[in-house]
């Protein structure tokens, strides 16, 4: 069965680089998949907002996902205060009702940390719609800075074609491409992935922190 799945992304390029390989996944699975952007480009931007949506586009028809974003939050996420966040995460769970709920990884970046503390107060109980699986991606090499998320690991193994997917989403973020040895480039993807690959005996792999999972009771 297909499922429905929502991911936050802070910014254009955090939803292909923690979680390309379960975009390109839920493609090739048919489940309706929906992506929020945080902050698309502004002031403090290295591209102007045009440029931005304009990949926003090519990524969401290369991997088959609808996508939507907040504009008025660019080069400002950081000072927008939690709670707002937290019901604008909210109302889009509620709209989208996802079985699987995905943020964009914590990291250095204020604007990571700004939307994860705000994820945390989403993910608290609460007696509207839960999503069965809430979860946040990783970021490449932020170990090294950023102390990692609580929770329990997810491994996702990718086959050849599904890394090979989210590679070519990635390239499709001309902007935000950079060349080796920076980690945001095809050869950080790979290192990445068959770093995670090895974790779970796997040649690819993607890992997220899982916060909660909620089991059928069958």
């Amino acid at each position: 069965m297909s499922k429905k799945i929502l991911i936050l992304s802070t910014h254009p390029d955090d939803e292909v680089i923690s979680l390309g390989g379960l975009l390109a996944l839920s493609k090739l699975k048919g489940d309706h998949v929906h992506v929020h952007y945080f902050c698309v480009g502004g002031p403090s931007s290295n591209a102007d907002f045009i440029t931005r949506y304009t990949e926003i586009s090519n990524v969401s028809n290369y991997l088959g996902f609808s996508n939507s974003y907040n504009c008025d939050l660019d080069g400002k996420l950081d000072t927008v205060p939690s709670c707002q966040l937290t019901k604008i995460i909210d109302d889009l769970v509620e709209e989208y009702k996802p079985d699987e709920l995905y943020c964009s990884p914590l990291s250095e970046h204020k604007d990571h940390k700004a939307l994860y503390d705000a994820f945390l107060g989403a993910c608290r109980l609460k007696e509207c719609f839960m999503p069965k699986l809430i979860a946040v991606g990783t970021y490449m090499f932020s170990d090294q800075l950023y102390q990692s998320p609580p929770g329990g690991k997810i491994f996702q193994p990718l086959t050849d074609e599904q890394f090979e997917m989210k590679c070519e989403a990635f390239k499709l973020y001309k902007s935000q491409l950079r060349k080796s040895p920076s980690p945001l480039g095809i050869d950080g993807l790979r290192i990445m992935a068959e770093y995670y690959g090895m974790l779970c005996g796997s040649k690819y792999a993607e890992m997220y922190y899982q916060l909660r999972y909620i089991r059928n009771i069958k």
